[in-house]
């Protein structure tokens, strides 16, 4: 099921998918007739669809100035990111990065085997590779979850993160695990930073900004 691309079909997200989607392809669209060159893409589930919302701020500062786009759709697993990827989300750009945050749905929907997720994983970043191989790719690590380190989510993704590194060669997909920048020290989440054990607030989002500057600014500087 993680590597058979399908639109969203949850009820509650009949609504809007379909029509965020094509949205997603009109602001494609519309960078490229005004002459902008998208030059960061950011791909995922309602993490990276929070830049739109409590991560405003950050992304204005850090990645607007590129024409980044985000394509997060809340929801989404591995399977309905790579239908996205195979119906005309990375068309029409050619970004210098891409930056890929998916899989925590696989787990919290389904409890999927980590095998399999990290399978849907590969399989997104084999259709970015040929649809954008000039990209550099940032695959990042699941995000914790749940409030302490032994929560049953929290341990589940753990064990996705550990095979991840497996999917990057350090070139052209680099591997980065930021969860350390998101914990207290002793493991724990605050809610100042994730309020629900899962999503980011407008702190949480600020550090997930600075923590992949650095990389991405030397990958994207001309």
């Amino acid at each position: 099921q993680s590597v058979v691309p399908e639109p969203l079909q949850e009820s509650w997200a009949v609504e809007w998918w379909g029509p965020r989607h094509a949205a997603k392809l009109a602001e494609i669209r519309a960078h490229r007739e005004a002459g902008q060159q998208v030059q960061l893409v950011f791909l995922g589930d309602s993490i990276t669809q929070g830049w739109e919302k409590e991560g405003q701020a950050a992304w204005r500062e850090h990645f607007a100035p590129y024409n980044a786009v985000a394509l997060g759709f809340g929801g989404d697993r591995t399977e309905n990111l790579l239908w996205r990827l195979q119906h005309g989300e990375l068309d029409g750009m050619a970004p210098r990065a891409v930056v890929l945050l998916i899989g925590t749905n696989n787990t919290g929907e389904r409890l999927e085997d980590p095998a399999l997720t990290v399978a849907g994983i590969r399989a997104n970043l084999d259709e970015i590779r040929r649809r954008q191989p000039q990209a550099k790719v940032l695959l990042l690590a699941l995000l914790p979850r749940d409030e302490k380190p032994d929560g049953l989510l929290r341990r589940h993704n753990a064990k996705i993160n550990a095979l991840l590194p497996t999917l990057a060669d350090g070139r052209q997909v680099v591997f980065l695990d930021i969860g350390s920048t998101l914990t207290n020290p002793d493991g724990t989440l605050s809610r100042d930073i994730l309020p629900d054990w899962l999503h980011l607030s407008p702190k949480g989002y600020d550090l997930w900004a600075r923590s992949l500057a650095p990389l991405l600014t030397s990958w994207l500087m001309p």
